[in-house]
């Protein structure tokens, strides 16, 4: 019996978890994006190619932060997308380069890591060395 109390017990506590979880919300103002998961809040410039994050209202722990250098960001343009890999659901900022750079930032719901990835390509048939 005690065993069933024990199962029905954390059960319960993962549907409370599950329910506490604030989905992303996501805005674009044109060239400037906003991400917030209730936890933290990214907010992405386009014109500038910036980030900042702040915790909560008001503790910024990234000041203009970047994806790519400052002279790399010409060409750049950004788009909201809905994101879900095994941190969840999410939202994130994608950044795209006519050279088929892609970086993106993203908030997933109830995590409290401001995530970055990228990806690029080689159009061309010669070899490419990542180092």
């Amino acid at each position: 019996m005690l065993r069933y109390l024990v199962v029905f017990a954390v059960l319960c506590t993962l549907a409370a978890v599950e329910q506490g979880k604030a989905a992303v919300l996501a805005k674009d103002d044109g060239n400037a994006f906003s991400l917030d998961n209730g936890i933290l809040r990214v907010h992405y410039d386009g014109k500038t190619g910036t980030f900042n994050a702040l915790r909560g209202e008001h503790r910024l722990f990234i000041t203009e932060g970047r994806l790519v250098e400052a002279d790399k960001q010409k060409g750049a343009t950004a788009r909201l997308i809905d994101v879900k890999n095994t941190l969840g659901d999410g939202k994130a900022v994608e950044v795209t380069w006519p050279d088929g750079r892609i970086r993106r930032l993203a908030l997933y719901d109830g995590v409290p890591f401001v995530c970055a990835s990228g990806a690029m390509r080689n159009d061309t048939d010669k070899d490419f060395l990542l180092a």
